[in-house]
């Protein structure tokens, strides 16, 4: 161990499943003995072994799945809290030039930044903000909490730490430079996508499951007569395995692959979506 791992926020979502977010600080995360690689495994640029980690298990304590954000030096999850329907948002702190949050990109992020992140319940990312970029050194001068009102109100409470913090436009002035001071934000109707909370959407033309597996997933495409091409890909964009003209409802083997995080690219004449795939042994 580097440093300890340890959980930050805790929620129980309507079907009683309960939900941790916080940190892991060695190269690997092992749940209930699955083993799954941290950012450096499968991203040998990052610098860091720790990581955030989400990670769902339903009313008896049953591993679901885990997510975690990668190439980052370093993150870590801080609350989080689930809606009516279910879906997933976790407040976190994320620290490097470029994020991977699930199959979203967030490049040129400044040193640092508190992070808002939306995912559904079977852990795919919907959407995701960043706040107050470049304000904080590392996350142990971070704190951010997230509460849902009855209404479908999102509130973020939290900390800054330079003289201005910027939200959508919005920008907070601290009193003294380089001092921590507290701010709650209102962040709009969560059921509205016209509102400044949602920087992006993304309806996912398919099923994918079990996700992480150990030797095979089945892929469920919304659309059964468009013929698809599947495209396997390592953490590094490094091609792996291919499935041509596929349609309906398909089963990969992936029992030859080794363990680790990858991205299955699903395209066909109009679309190319991308979903991570995490395979353990």
């Amino acid at each position: 161990m580097l440093s300890p791992d340890y959980v930050r926020g805790v929620a129980v979502d309507l079907q009683k499943n309960v939900l941790i977010t916080g940190r892991f600080a060695d190269f690997y995360l092992d749940i209930d003995g699955y083993v799954f690689p941290g950012d450096q495994i499968s991203n040998p640029n990052c610098t860091s072994g720790s990581g955030f980690f989400l990670i769902k298990f339903d009313s008896v304590g049953t591993f679901q799945w885990f997510q975690t954000i990668s190439i980052s030096k370093e993150e870590v999850g801080l609350s989080v809290k689930t809606d009516k329907q279910d879906n997933i948002f976790v407040s976190a702190f994320g620290r490097g030039d470029t994020l991977l949050i699930d199959t979203i990109m967030k490049y040129n992020l400044p040193n640092s930044a508190t992070l808002l992140l939306k995912y559904d319940p079977n852990g795919h990312i919907i959407w995701q903000k960043t706040f107050g970029e470049a304000d904080h050194v590392g996350y142990g001068d971070t704190e951010a909490d997230i509460d849902i009102s009855k209404q479908g109100i999102l509130f973020l409470g939290g900390t800054f730490f330079k003289q201005t913090y910027t939200m959508d436009g919005v920008t907070a002035s601290n009193s003294t430079i380089y001092t921590t001071e507290p701010f709650v934000a209102k962040l709009e109707s969560l059921n509205n996508p016209s509102v400044g909370i949602q920087d992006f959407y993304i309806e996912h033309e398919y099923l994918l499951y079990p996700n992480p597996t150990q030797d095979k997933v089945t892929l469920e495409l919304n659309d059964e007569h468009s013929v698809y091409n599947l495209t396997l890909l390592n953490a590094q964009g490094q091609f792996v395995k291919e499935w041509k003209n596929q349609k309906g409802n398909i089963s990969l083997s992936l029992e030859e692959i080794q363990s680790g995080i990858y991205f299955l690219k699903i395209s066909n004449s109009v679309s190319v979506e991308m979903a991570r795939v995490v395979v353990y042994r």
